[in-house]
């Protein structure tokens, strides 16, 4: 082990990573182990072939910044993986790693620990972070990553993905700016929660930084506080298998897929815009069933018992105490509702371009442009389409006989 009692400069640090970018770009392995302490080489070697076995356009490290200098430790830095996923991503992300550096007397700077930097937004971890080889499998419309132990499970879940990629692609107009696959981390239910910090969930979305423009060298941080952002989709892999056993392959593919996908893509690439609620919740469910008749009948007759036990709704839906479940449980519910109403009396377009308008726009500020987004695309306002909603809701709760069972919303 190297002595860690030395500190290193900025320009040592920055200059053992230059080398180590260039050895990762170049694929050789041996050349990136050079500045890697032996005691860490199975690792980062497990490393380097997971990153270079997804097909990515871009491979590069990074130095945010050196953050600390430990007697204890050694040379503390935040560095940065510039990754672009062929097809999958329209611009190149960072996953942000903490890096430890050490020299021992005049020997050459070596890497000697290696986490993912803590906090929101850094990406870590990825799937080729879990010391094991990734599984690699493509569809015409989906780049599935997968732990190769979770490979035979990949293979079973690929064609319903697949159709659920394409068709969300094909349709949903604010999903597929830029895209030509849908990239989908299949994982197990530990990974999915760290890296999304949501338990028990059969998906996530694990948001990272975008990095469209090359990073120099001498740049003073890798990303500030008004970086947009993309999310990584994730599924519980053995949930998903579950799904597809207990209830069949879905006529518009996966339904958690489905949902996922749209629900990144509403949540839009800036953290600090909030739309208004009902879009991402209501369509994003509405989504998941939009093409699968049993699922959608089901949908609908939860919404309409809903209805029926709460009565029309006095206003459109706005996001409530997220620490009282039944709010978030009826939010949720009239969310999908007000969805289902202006797909089925407006038209499946219509609500597709009316939610492409209203997630780049800030329920704070924006109320105008908000109003004229409703005129523009359903032709009425906020209060016509209450009144409008109120009506079909009624209607909806009188015509539900409890004849299917209620799908999980």
């Amino acid at each position: 082990m190297p002595d860690v009692g030395s500190s290193l400069t900025d320009e040592q640090v920055r200059a053992v990573l230059r080398q180590m970018d260039a050895a990762l770009g170049q694929g050789d392995v041996e050349a990136y182990l050079q500045h890697v302490d032996p005691s860490l080489e199975p690792a980062q070697r497990a490393w380097f072939a997971a990153v270079h076995a997804v097909p990515m356009d871009v491979r590069q490290i990074r130095l945010d910044s050196v953050v600390s200098r430990n007697s204890s430790e050694g040379t503390v830095a935040h560095v940065g993986l510039r990754h672009q996923i062929t097809g999958g991503d329209p611009e190149p992300l960072l996953e942000q790693y903490r890096w430890v550096f050490a020299q021992d007397g005049d020997g050459p700077v070596r890497l000697v620990a290696s986490t993912g930097r803590n906090g929101a937004l850094f990406g870590h971890p990825q799937v080729w972070d879990r010391g094991e080889p990734v599984a690699v499998l493509e569809g015409d419309h989906v780049l599935v990553l997968a732990p190769e132990g979770s490979r035979a499970e990949a293979e079973l879940l690929l064609d319903t993905l697949d159709l659920a990629a394409g068709r969300s692609l094909e349709t949903l107009t604010f999903l597929a700016r830029g895209r030509e696959v849908l990239v989908v981390h299949l994982v197990g239910a530990e990974l999915l929660e760290e890296a999304t910090g949501v338990a028990e969930s059969p998906t996530g979305e694990q948001l990272l930084k975008v990095s469209p423009d090359e990073i120099p060298w001498d740049a003073p941080r890798l990303t500030g506080t008004d970086t947009p952002v993309a999310s990584r989709l994730l599924l519980d892999v053995d949930l998903a298998v579950d799904d597809l056993s207990e209830l069949g392959a879905s006529p518009g593919g996966h339904t958690s897929l489905r949902y996922v996908a749209a629900a990144s893509a509403l949540w839009g690439d800036d953290v600090n815009l909030w739309p208004q609620g009902w879009v991402v919740e209501g369509v994003s469910n509405w989504w998941s069933a939009a093409e699968d008749p049993h699922f959608l009948d089901s949908l609908r007759i939860q919404v309409g018992e809903h209805h029926r036990g709460s009565g029309p709704p006095a206003t459109l839906p706005v996001v409530p105490d997220l620490s009282d479940p039944d709010s978030v449980d009826a939010f949720t519910l009239e969310s999908v509702s007000l969805a289902l109403h202006v797909a089925e009396v407006h038209g499946q377009s219509a609500l597709i371009d009316l939610a492409g308008r209203l997630v780049l726009l800030d329920s704070r500020y924006d109320e105008k442009g908000i109003e004229s987004a409703y005129v523009d695309v359903l032709e009425l306002g906020q209060d016509e389409l209450l009144q409008q909603w109120a009506a079909w809701s009624g209607q909806l709760a009188e015509s539900v006989d409890g004849s299917l069972p209620p799908p999980t919303v």
